[in-house]
């Protein structure tokens, strides 16, 4: 199952789906103007059951996806920022759209953070460009058979440690708010609607970087980081 949420102007809507065929058949449904996220987490059979099947169904706000729903932690995502800088209008959320060249600027951070995470002996590291800044996504092994609370405090610190071991300009920041396993991000391919949209700065695409297929990072590789 994967699990998937829209955010839009007028409603939340939220559903699971088994299949690709069902997917695609929900995202042709929506409207032009709608964000889609996604989660990869392992979730509890308790949440599947009570989540709409095969379609989406609204919920309310800080409803949804929450810790107590995931089984099991298939990854980290580190979640890089652009920060408004030069006081630009914001929209009703008080969201900002990112330039181009801020949104690239944060992409390239996302591959430094990938190159140095590699030489660190991580592994499968895929960056993302969310089309308003980037993420930095980690399929992980949980070698160590660690529950969710344990799991999601390493998390945390190595957000922590990155945030100490890459020089981040003050344009960027790394989002500490998603260091829980329950955090939605922009499905690879569906626009970034987040922020204003002006003419001469339209919004964007989310791209997934072409990494191949390798092994997972261990748990352990990751708290010897």
């Amino acid at each position: 199952y994967i699990y998937l949420r829209t955010l839009n102007a007028k409603d939340n809507v939220h559903g699971i789906f088994s299949s690709t065929d069902s997917v695609l058949n929900a995202i042709a449904s929506l409207a032009g103007d709608t964000t889609l996220y996604f989660n990869a987490q392992q979730l509890s059979q308790d949440f599947i059951n009570k989540t709409p099947c095969e379609r989406f169904g609204t919920i309310s706000k800080n409803a949804g996806l929450k810790r107590e729903h995931i089984l099991d932690i298939n990854y980290f995502m580190i979640d890089i920022d652009v920060r408004n800088t030069d006081n630009c209008e914001l929209d009703d959320k008080k969201h900002f759209l990112a330039s181009p060249k801020q949104n690239l600027d944060a992409y390239n951070l996302a591959i430094e953070m990938k190159q140095h995470l590699e030489e660190c002996g991580f592994e499968h590291i895929y960056t993302i460009n969310s089309g308003n800044g980037a993420y930095v996504f980690i399929p992980i092994d949980n070698n160590l058979k660690m529950d969710v609370e344990t799991i999601s405090h390493l998390w945390k610190k190595l957000v922590s440690a990155l945030n100490i071991a890459v020089q981040i300009d003050y344009s960027f920041q790394l989002d500490v708010t998603v260091n829980t396993p329950e955090h939605l991000f922009k499905l690879p391919g569906t626009l970034s609607k987040k922020g204003i949209e002006t003419d001469c700065n339209k919004y964007r695409h989310a791209i997934l970087d072409d990494n191949t297929v390798s092994p997972k990072t261990p748990v352990s590789t990751i708290m010897e980081y």
